[in-house]
């Protein structure tokens, strides 16, 4: 989601949007789980217990989300544009860089 610059009162705009954003995880996004995808969209019981299956085990790639910019576009794509074979030590002279960014995304993470 996004608020738009203009808004006169950005810490009551994100109060509200983090309230809706928790209510819409507690409460539409188990429902449609529940009433959409697993009784309209599957075929029987094992696609059913599949999706549970996925859903329980998935995982966000924070390299391809978050560090996009940074990390992904900022030097492993070139490496792999130009068919380099210099990650290892690409990533040991961008170290610094990197400590600092998984650094700001955990203290992000665990509300420091």
């Amino acid at each position: 989601a996004v608020i738009p610059v203009t808004v006169p009162d950005l810490e009551c705009s994100s109060i509200i949007l983090e309230a809706l954003s928790c209510d819409s995880y507690n409460n539409v996004v188990p429902a449609y789980k529940e009433e959409v995808l697993k009784s309209k969209f599957v075929r029987d019981e094992d696609s059913s217990q599949m999706l549970d299956i996925v859903l329980a085990h998935r995982v966000v790639d924070m390299g391809d989300t978050i560090f996009c910019e940074s990390i992904r576009n900022g030097f492993v794509n070139p490496l792999f544009s130009s068919n380099s074979r210099e990650l290892a030590s690409k990533v040991q002279s961008n170290e610094k860089m990197l400590s600092k960014l998984i650094e700001k995304m955990v203290d992000a993470y665990i509300g420091e």
